[in-house]
Parts: C-alpha cells; structure tokens; sequence
C-alpha cells in the first residue's frame, strides 16, 4: 500500500476511534496508548508510519501530547512472532490496537485479549466469514474497521484480459498464502470465458544466509605448493 493510502486509512481509523478514546477516563498525567500491530508491508517501512503520524495530526492528534504509539510491524516471513508482539502491547497497557495487513495481525490481537478494543485495517480476507464479525450491520464485540479486499476484482481482471486478447486459451495465476480465497473466483472466471488457469504458487524469499567468514576460511586451510615446471597454486 502507498503511504498516501495509510494516511487514508489513518484518518478513518482515528475518526472511528476519536469518541471511545475520549470518552474513556483517563488518570491525572496519562495519554491514551495506540498499539500498531502490522505487516511491514502495510505500515512497517518509514514512510507509511510517517504518513499514519500525519493523519493522526491531521485530526488534532499530537503524538506524546494526546497519544502514544507502540509499533509493532513484522515481515511475511516473521508472522509467528505476531502472538508475543499482540501480548507485549497487552502488557503496555494500550487502549486500542490497530490490526492491519492480512489476517494474521487481527487474528494475534482478538487472541490475545477479549477486552482491549481492535480497529483492522482487512487486506484481502473477509473477517465475517473467517467469524471475526456477526456481520456488517451488527458487527458485535470489540472489532471494527475497514476492509480492503479485491476478491471481486479478480474476475474482473480475467474478463478484461479475455476481451483485449480474444484468443486467449490459458492465463498463468500467480498467488500465495495472503490471495488463496481469489483462487475459485478466478477459476470461475475463466470457465466461463473458456480459459484454462495455470495455477503457480509462490513463497516469500527466504532470508539471506549469513556470507561465509573468509578470514576464518583461510586460517583454517592449508597452503599447498606443487613444483615442477613453472606451475604453483595456492589455497586462499
């Protein structure tokens, strides 16, 4: 997501969120604390935090005067990390957690506590039909927010691509774990256009290893000179 549409989502999410904060008491000298549990993605890298701050200004919101931030921001590859992260922010005593990015942010703070209320910012899953809501009129307990979701796009896409290349027969798909639920609506999609998915799952990369130790590496081999002729090597 662009940082423009995280100052977005943070002006909707503060506008939600401005009335119980306010009207919950607070003691003599304690601001209200907004824990931020998300996917790096979403608002981990500088720019995206600096334009949620600004839609927290925007609002009259001063970070350290009116509110204190704790951020907590993960990548793909770190999600089993997201359970101690919802529960450090629970000992931090925050007011209010902000779940964005996939299901696994929200799915960490609603586990975590049955109290605290959560704000989500939903990329591509549906949280009534994964039960974190009773539905959209009647949301009922502690979770609201915003849901960004393309599933219907997909199909879209598909009967897009068919009309400005009619001879189409097969369209290669690319997913991964956060787009599985778009795989049947793309499958339908294409029956209907007579074209034939290919399906190809991808993985986040894995982490880069650590490069080898190359001062160690030439201590520990030997030196071997070979004579005769003119020729000699040497290990490194």
């Amino acid at each position: 997501m662009e940082s423009n549409t995280i100052g977005y989502i943070a002006t909707f999410t503060l506008s939600l969120l401005a009335v119980p904060l306010a009207a919950t008491a607070q003691p003599a000298g304690r601001i209200p604390r907004l824990g931020v549990l998300a996917t790096a993605s979403t608002v981990g890298d500088n720019s995206a935090l600096g334009a949620f701050r600004q839609g927290l200004r925007d609002l009259g919101y001063i970070e350290g005067q009116h509110l204190a931030i704790e951020a907590r921001t993960v990548t793909p590859d770190q999600f089993e990390r997201l359970p101690s992260l919802a529960a450090e922010l629970v000992r931090l005593g925050v007011d209010l957690l902000f779940a964005a990015g996939p299901e696994a942010p929200l799915r960490a703070a609603r586990n975590v506590t049955s109290t605290i209320p959560i704000v989500m910012v939903a990329v591509d899953y549906d949280p009534i039909a994964l039960g974190y809501l009773a539905s959209l009129p009647r949301l009922g307990g502690q979770i609201t927010g915003v849901v960004f979701q393309q599933v219907e796009l997909t199909g879209k896409r598909l009967e897009l691509l068919k009309e400005a290349v009619s001879t189409v027969g097969r369209v290669a798909v690319f997913w991964d774990a956060h787009s599985a639920d778009q795989l049947p609506v793309a499958e339908a999609a294409a029956s209907i256009g007579n074209t034939k998915p290919l399906f190809t799952r991808v993985h986040p990369p894995e982490p880069p290893s650590a490069p080898p130790n190359r001062a160690r590496e030439r201590r520990a081999r030997p030196s071997c000179r070979r004579t005769g002729f003119s020729s000699q090597s040497t290990w490194l």
